[in-house]
């Protein structure tokens, strides 16, 4: 990776901390997620659509990491604690004693720690286009929905992956979220029982909190995105990251939009002090106790335990 790419990532991502209403967009925000925009890959995003996790959880575009495994029965299972950096494209295992720390201030690509997931992850380039609204296989469903957009990140169900549900994108923390818009497609096929379906979870202080549904219109027309606004409860406070994934549906998202307190026409919420009696949590919110090694996060921080 380009170390100018790096920078401007880290730069942007540091600037849009403290903004009011911060974009993601799989197509015209690349500083965000330089790995879906470099041209180092040999199936990079202008050739079409590329795996970033492959229906039998190889990472096949930068180190070919495996994320699944088989059983002694052959069945295929998930290898818990592994995250995917969508800045920088490195791979890392979690939970190994050797592991580097995963910048939070870049969005990853993750799954659960208790075997479910991952779910295929594909980028698909070209929906439609990013000037005018038209009806036409991937695009807005009208033109209220419409966002200038040629890009998607899609978790497909596929029959012989490991498990398909638990897959998710946490984007960086941001100060008192109250509203998460996301533009989402279900493009149809073998596994579109869910119907036009994902979650939002917040993550404060490295804890995990409830999966928050977002769910679409129930007479949505496959291969059409949708704009679909979701208001947090009042608890999500502070420096908080939120999790996008699939709850096990088959869904694109085009595009995210996390707006505070005060941009969403909700009332201001007063972040927490630090609390020297706060519980410490791992990298993946898990609550551990003072003989665990490795990165923890106390308060909203992070530190190395040797």
């Amino acid at each position: 990776m380009k170390k100018s790419l790096l920078l401007s990532a880290v730069a942007l991502a540091a600037l849009t901390a403290k903004a009011e209403v911060v974009d993601y967009d799989f197509n015209t925000n690349p500083a965000f997620f330089t790995l879906l925009y470099s041209e180092e890959y040999e199936y990079g995003p202008w050739s079409g659509e590329y795996d970033l996790i492959d229906k039998y959880g190889m990472d096949v575009n930068t180190s070919g990491t495996m994320f699944c495994e088989k059983d002694l029965e052959g069945n295929w299972v998930a290898i818990p604690n592994y995250a995917i950096d969508l800045v920088d494209g490195q791979t890392y295992n979690l939970k190994a004693d050797d592991m580097e720390e995963l910048d939070y201030s870049h969005p990853f690509l993750c799954w659960d720690q208790d075997g479910v997931g991952p779910s295929r992850v594909h980028y698909f380039n070209g929906w439609n286009n990013t000037e005018v609204y038209e009806d036409k296989d991937y695009g807005a469903a009208s033109e209220d929905d419409f966002i200038a957009s040629k890009g998607a990140l899609g978790f497909l169900r596929q029959g012989n992956n490991a498990a398909r549900t638990g897959t998710w994108v946490q984007f960086p923390e941001f100060k008192d979220p109250a509203k998460v818009t996301v533009w989402m497609c279900n493009q149809g096929g073998d596994y579109h029982e869910k119907g036009l379906y994902c979650e939002i979870t917040p993550v404060i202080n490295g804890e995990a909190l409830e999966a928050i549904p977002v769910e679409g219109p129930s007479d949505y027309v496959a291969k059409r995105y949708y704009k679909v606004e979701t208001t947090l409860p009042a608890t999500v406070k502070g420096n908080v990251a939120l999790r996008v994934g699939c709850g096990g549906s088959q869904v694109q998202l085009v595009h995210v939009s996390i707006a505070s307190a005060d941009e969403a026409g909700i009332e201001g919420i007063i972040m927490d002090a630090d609390n020297a009696n706060a519980p410490v949590y791992n990298m993946f919110g898990v609550k551990v106790d003072d003989s665990y090694k490795g990165v923890v996060i106390k308060n909203g921080k992070k530190f190395i335990r040797k």
